[in-house]
C-alpha cells in the first residue's frame, strides 16, 4: 500500500478547504468523506476507526532538521486487506494547516537502516512544507 497515496488524498482535500483554518479540517466529519472508501481494489477502510487531534504550537528538535514550531492535525484510521481473516492496519498521517500545505509528501518508515525510521519523523513533511 502506498502511503503517499493516503496522505495526497486526505492533505489535497483538506487543503482544498479555501479559507479553512486547520481546526476547521481536523475533525473526523471532515476527514472521512475524503478517504476513498471503494476506490481501491483489495481494501477496505473502516472509517468508523477515523480519529482527529489537532496540536497547536509544538516544538519539534531533531538532527535532520531545524528546531520549528508547529501546528498539525493527526488524523489515524484503519484499514484492512480483503480476504485476510483479523487483518487490521492502522495509519497516522500529520496533515499541516491547509495555507501551509504545498502538495508535496515526505514517508518515514522502513526499518532496518532507513535513516527516518520510527515515529519521532512525522513533523518532517510539515517542517519543511510538506
Amino acid at each position: 500500500m502506498r502511503s503517499g497515496y493516503w496522505f495526497s488524498v486526505i492533505a489535497s482535500g483538506a487543503a482544498a478547504a479555501y479559507g479553512a483554518s486547520l481546526s476547521d479540517v481536523c475533525t473526523p466529519a471532515y476527514i472521512k468523506p475524503l478517504l476513498p472508501v471503494g476506490l481501491l481494489q483489495g481494501v477496505t477502510i473502516d472509517t468508523s476507526s477515523v480519529q482527529t487531534a489537532l496540536t497547536n504550537n509544538y516544538t519539534e528538535t531533531s538532527i535532520f532538521y531545524p528546531t520549528e514550531t508547529i501546528s498539525y492535525c493527526n488524523v489515524t484510521f484503519a484499514y484492512s486487506h480483503d480476504g485476510i481473516d483479523n487483518d487490521v492496519v492502522h495509519v497516522s498521517y500529520w496533515l499541516p494547516d491547509p495555507s501551509e500545505f504545498k502538495n508535496r509528501y515526505v514517508s518515514t518508515g522502513g526499518g532496518g537502516w532507513a535513516i527516518n525510521s520510527g515515529y519521532f519523523m512525522l513533523p518532517t513533511s510539515i517542517i519543511v512544507g510538506g
